[in-house]
């Protein structure tokens, strides 16, 4: 790419945000994470890249260099191997001269308004950090209910983390930073360096804004990922909670007292009670050292606010660790072991502008089963045998409440960003099956609004996939739907929308406005409901198309082809005209093509032509990108009763009378 002409003194002076990288053996997925920064709508000059290569034993960092020398916004620096990204950070924040600083990681993306859209909305709330909406790339829940709304200030929520999910991958004030000496923990592999940044971050925020109606960080999950390799030993990732914990617990207290209680309950539900059943049903060494640290944490920090905060099966853990019957854990685990939501499509139709879908969710666990319930005295209960319920509390085993709550919600996830946003749903939990053998099904009914479908933002062009989040005993699963035959079209303000089913069998929202699209939908007109309007001084033709739902006003214009049928088309087509140059003139010279749109208007979605056609009898042919295919309609003269031919209702109009196909 050609360098741009401004200088590197007036970069530095207007600097909105610097994007701290660190890199290190940093593959061809680079390339992308540079492409996102390219397309950034941000202007190049109000912001800086700064990458500081961790000592790459190969050619990383003379793939920077060559990044910089087209770039007059890279700075590239190198420094001997630390072996974590802390180092490569810091450095990065002492080199920064943006107002915000923002860390990726080398193979991330950041989608083009992110820079603006983040700096703008810190800047207008004097916030000391902006969580951004972030994705990943297998996880289509990722701190899904996080991102429920933009908001100017989040620290006083009581719902979910104001910076959560902890990675350091948001816009953080570079004053903030220095003026509380906070950085990265150094010293080599310091697991959960980024939860150490923004406790401290969160200790001393005044302003956290949130940003969550636009798709913004894409974190990409690739095979030279590497940080998370701690987590295959239990031994060490104990010890890594624990120090978190503590250095969490020092910090958050008083008014910030609430945020550490999210911050345990993630640590604990997340890592400390998973690990606590898996070591004491192992045959490691250390598993009774380890069991007994996790009940040392349990113990320190799972206070009633955690616990309230636990799901039902994290409950169901703590309840049998505090009356020491770890013993018991298998027939736990036994009661929802591979229980899997199972969500299938019921009902699906476009209404006002908005996709309405019908849900149905059941839960079946790896035999095929229904969750094992049963029912006593109106109640439903968690069949759990015989020792289980003398130790749970009633509220683990009494369930009806759970089976009466809505807890499912729809969602959609785009293709493109993988970022998801949950849509206005209402869900009913219902309990089908005998008497003896209750089964819990959830009906879900959303309306899906591309007008509106990110927090009142459109969604874009792009395939959005239809999942449910559903919640039943041990947390929450995203899972698509499973629907039948499907293709609903709808013209929608001006853009053509497809409900369909897709290769796997599961439901999609097409928004991408593919040129086939415009063919089939063609070839859903109605000939023999063709009508004749007027329009100015030149008579139109409208052929309905069947069964497409129409909001708002569309007008897409197509490229349609008259050619001709019978005797003339035989003419054309022998060799008395050798020349295909000379069939191709006399066509263009007899046969003008009448303007044709694909139009929605007054809830009513057809074909329109205007402009007759000289040539007729005739074949209407749409041209789809390279190739011309048949429309299935046919035109044709009928003596009407005007005086004037150049006005509809005039003498031998052009009419729809037959489909071909």
């Amino acid at each position: 790419m050609s360098r741009p002409s401004f200088a590197v003194s007036d970069i530095l002076s207007r600097m909105k945000v610097s994007v701290v990288i660190p890199t290190y053996r940093s593959g061809a997925e680079l390339d992308r994470t540079v492409a996102s920064l390219d397309a950034q709508t941000l202007p190049q000059a109000e912001f800086e890249v700064i990458m500081i290569d961790d000592g790459s034993p190969d050619a990383t960092y003379e793939r920077l260099l060559e990044f910089a020398s087209t770039r007059p916004n890279y700075r590239v620096s190198r420094i001997a191997n630390s072996g974590w990204p802390s180092r490569p950070r810091n450095i990065g924040i002492d080199l920064a001269a943006g107002e915000y600083v923002l860390f990726m990681d080398h193979d991330d993306e950041l989608a083009p308004e992110t820079l603006a859209a983040a700096w703008e909305l810190g800047s207008r709330n004097s916030a000391d950090a902006v969580n951004l909406k972030e994705s990943r790339t297998h996880l289509a829940g990722w701190a899904l209910p996080i991102f429920d709304r933009n908001h100017d200030d989040a620290l006083g929520r009581t719902d979910h983390n104001p910076l959560g999910p902890l990675t350091p991958h948001k816009l953080y004030r570079r004053a903030f930073l220095r003026e509380h000496d906070i950085a990265f923990p150094e010293g080599g592999r310091v697991v959960n360096e980024d939860l150490y940044f923004n406790v401290e971050v969160l200790q001393h925020a005044r302003a956290i804004s949130v940003l969550a109606d636009r798709a913004a960080y894409h974190w990409i999950t690739t095979g030279t990922n590497n940080s998370i390799a701690y987590l295959s030993n239990p031994a060490e990732q104990i010890a890594s909670v624990a120090q978190v914990l503590e250095f969490s617990a020092d910090r958050l207290s008083g008014s910030r007292s609430t945020v550490f209680e999210m911050i345990a309950m993630t640590l604990l539900s997340g890592q400390v009670l998973p690990i606590s059943t898996l070591v004491w049903r192992g045959s490691d060494a250390d598993r009774e050292e380890v069991f007994a640290r996790c009940v040392e944490l349990i113990d320190r920090y799972l206070s009633e606010g955690v616990f309230r905060r636990l799901d039902f099966g994290r409950r169901a853990i703590v309840e049998l660790i505090r009356a020491g019957r770890q013993d018991l854990f298998e027939p736990l685990d036994a009661f929802d072991r591979g229980m899997q939501s199972m969500n299938t499509v019921s009902e699906v139709e476009w209404n006002d502008g908005r996709l309405l879908v019908t849900t149905h969710t059941r839960w079946r666990g790896e035999d095929g089963a229904p969750p094992r319930l049963r029912r006593s005295g109106g109640r439903v209960l968690a069949d759990l045998g015989t020792e289980l319920p003398a130790i749970l509390s009633d509220g683990l085993i009494d369930m009806t409440d759970m089976a009466t709550a809505p807890d499912a919600v729809v969602a959609v996830r785009s293709r493109g960003t993988a970022a998801s946003w949950l849509q206005p749903t209402e869900a009913v939990r219902v309990v089908d099956g005998s008497t003896d053998d209750p089964d819990l099904v959830v009906e879900a009914r959303a309306w899906i609004d591309p007008a509106s479908g990110i927090l009142g933002r459109p969604l874009p062009e792009d395939v959005w996939d239809v999942f449910v989040r559903a919640t039943l005993l041990t947390g929450h699963q995203q899972r698509r739907c499973d629907t039948g035959a499907l293709r609903l079209f709808a013209l929608l303000d001006g853009r053509i929308a497809l409900a369909c089913r897709t290769g796997p069998g599961k439901l999609a929202l097409d928004l991408t406005q593919r040129p086939s699209y415009v063919t089939e939908l063609v070839r859903l007109s109605r000939p023999a409901a063709a009508t004749r309007h007027r329009n100015g001084r030149t008579g139109s033709l409208r052929v309905e198309l069947t069964g497409v739902h129409a909001h708002g006003r569309t007008a897409i214009p197509i490229e349609a082809l008259v050619v001709p049928r019978g005797r003339l088309a035989r003419f054309l087509g022998t060799d008395r005209l050798p020349a295909r140059a000379i069939r191709a003139a006399i066509l263009k010279r007899l046969a003008p093509v009448p303007r044709a749109a694909i139009r929605g208007e007054g809830g009513a979605a057809f074909l329109e032509l205007v402009g007759r056609p000289s040539l007729v009898p005739a074949e209407l042919r749409i041209r789809s990108g390279r190739a011309v295919v048949s429309s299935g309609i046919e035109l044709s003269r009928r003596r009407g009763t005007g005086r004037s031919p150049r006005t509809s209702g005039g003498p031998e109009d052009p009419v729809a009378t037959a489909r071909v196909n």
